[in-house]
């Protein structure tokens, strides 16, 4: 949040209400529609200056719930069939106009405090 908010200080009840919405708000954006790489290995090698740097290896990009609906054992199909309707519901436009209209009422509250 420090990215988004910076080092706005929130004070107020209602500053902590709007902060919950928007985290709520964010966890639909970043787990639902953000592909994230994840590392697989890493590896320490010695070049010929004698320099170790470390190798990283990534798997291809994936969505968070993509990665959870092939996990091994799988989620129940209860839980399956609510995360892809609510995937299914969600407008990404729309989702996104809203953070960041979020972002900015609770930055413009932070800065009358």
């Amino acid at each position: 949040m420090r990215a988004y908010l910076g080092y706005a200080q929130l004070h107020t009840y209602q500053q902590l209400e709007m902060l919950n919405h928007l985290y709520a708000d964010m966890w639909l954006n970043y787990n639902f529609f953000l592909p994230v790489l994840r590392q697989v290995s890493r590896i320490a090698v010695k070049g010929e200056d004698g320099i170790v740097r470390i190798q990283r290896r990534q798997d291809g990009a994936k969505k968070p719930l993509d990665r959870l609906l092939m996990a091994k054992p799988p989620i129940g199909k209860e839980t399956k069939a609510k995360l892809l309707a609510l995937r299914q519901a969600t407008n990404l436009a729309a989702l996104n106009r809203k953070i960041h209209s979020q972002l900015n009422l609770l930055l413009d509250s932070a800065k009358t405090d």
